[in-house]
């Protein structure tokens, strides 16, 4: 029996998370992320059975979700929403992507959003009927010729919001429910949390026959049922698995990104201090000999003309700015995983920079 299920998340950098990850991952493709410069590689990844995207004027994922990434500046910003959906696994493959693909377009013209779609097959040992589909959504709109523009806030928001995500709960469930009569399958789904087909009375007859291991019409629908709500139950535990599987790679990410984070700021810091003691120097011993921008050493007389000192001090703080800036476009929220002496160290030098 089709079984029901709609869940809608937020791809956030806050949690260590960004959209070329979750749509490489996705996909089972190769993304580059053009901000961090990090290459997410899921070309191993099987199970990926259909895919495409809707909303975006080329066929490049590795664009889109690039362009979604350089969208936001916030360092906690939201950069994506995933649906996640349960497919009925009476529909053929043909019928489900078909299916995919319009709630995708629903999407697209109900928030004006792009959007990439890609159907998973069960883990490996789960229950091979429990196919899913993943939705990855723009939270920006997107025109024809692919620029983004203001937020989507309608999912956002908290007294319409939970309204909004019941509509789209209804328009998934309308939507299986159409595919199924089409393919002449008798299964229908409900988007009303909990809502089992109840079990029907057996009656004294049924209920002595089944006892003596006589399968009764009545006992045989029931096993369907109950199988229906044993599916469900493996398919949400499936889903958090992949949820699970998905933030654990998230996080070891976010940890060696940060590891280089630190050794680079390290670096930067040695780097800046140095300049910024030499420009001290400077503006304290101008007229004494010094070799500019080196190590300070005895060398030949060498005085600092008051017309080249405003040249001269420019000079250096360009330096210093050159400095802090080399650790620009680096993931700032992984600073989670830091220690606290890491993270305020870190914290400072962005307040710094901006």
């Amino acid at each position: 029996m089709a079984i029901y299920h709609l869940n809608v998340s937020v791809i956030s950098r806050a949690a260590g998370r960004s959209a070329t990850a979750a749509a490489a991952y996705r996909l089972g493709a190769r993304i580059e992320d053009q901000r961090t410069r990090l290459t997410h590689d899921y070309r191993r990844r099987t199970g990926v059975i259909a895919s495409g995207i809707v909303g975006w004027p080329t066929d490049s994922h590795a664009t889109l979700w690039n362009a979604a990434e350089a969208a936001e500046s916030r360092c906690n910003s939201c950069t994506a929403r995933e649906v996640m959906i349960a497919l009925p696994a009476e529909l053929s493959t043909e019928d489900q992507a078909r299916l995919v693909r319009g709630f995708a377009a629903h999407l697209r013209d109900r928030y004006g959003i792009a959007a990439t779609w890609s159907i998973h097959a069960a883990p490996k040992g789960g229950d091979e009927r429990n196919r899913h589909a993943h939705i990855l959504i723009t939270t920006r709109k997107v025109d024809a010729s692919g620029t983004f523009g203001e937020k989507t806030r309608t999912l956002d928001d908290r007294k319409h919001g939970p309204e909004e995500i019941k509509k789209l709960r209804l328009e998934w469930e309308q939507r299986v429910n159409s595919a199924l009569q089409k393919a002449g399958i008798n299964a229908r789904v409900s988007s009303r949390k909990h809502d089992h087909e109840p079990l029907e009375h057996l009656g004294p007859i049924a209920t002595a026959k089944e006892r003596r291991g006589i399968r009764t019409a009545a006992g045989n629908r029931n096993r369907r049922r109950l199988e229906s709500r044993a599916r469900a139950r493996a398919l949400v535990a499936e889903i958090q698995s992949i949820e699970s599987e998905q933030a654990a790679e998230d996080r070891a990410l976010a940890e060696a990104v940060w590891r280089g984070v630190l050794d680079n700021t390290r670096t930067v810091d040695e780097r800046a201090r140095r300049l910024a003691a030499q420009l001290k120097y400077l503006e304290d011993q101008q007229n004494r000999p010094v070799l500019l921008l080196g190590n300070i050493k005895s060398a030949a007389p060498v005085r600092v003309r008051p017309d080249c000192w405003s040249v001269l001090r420019t000079i250096a703080e360009r330096a210093l700015e050159l400095a802090a800036k080399a650790c620009h476009g680096i993931l700032d929220e992984v600073r989670r995983y830091a220690t606290a002496e890491d993270r305020a160290r870190f914290t400072q030098r962005q307040n710094e920079r901006y």
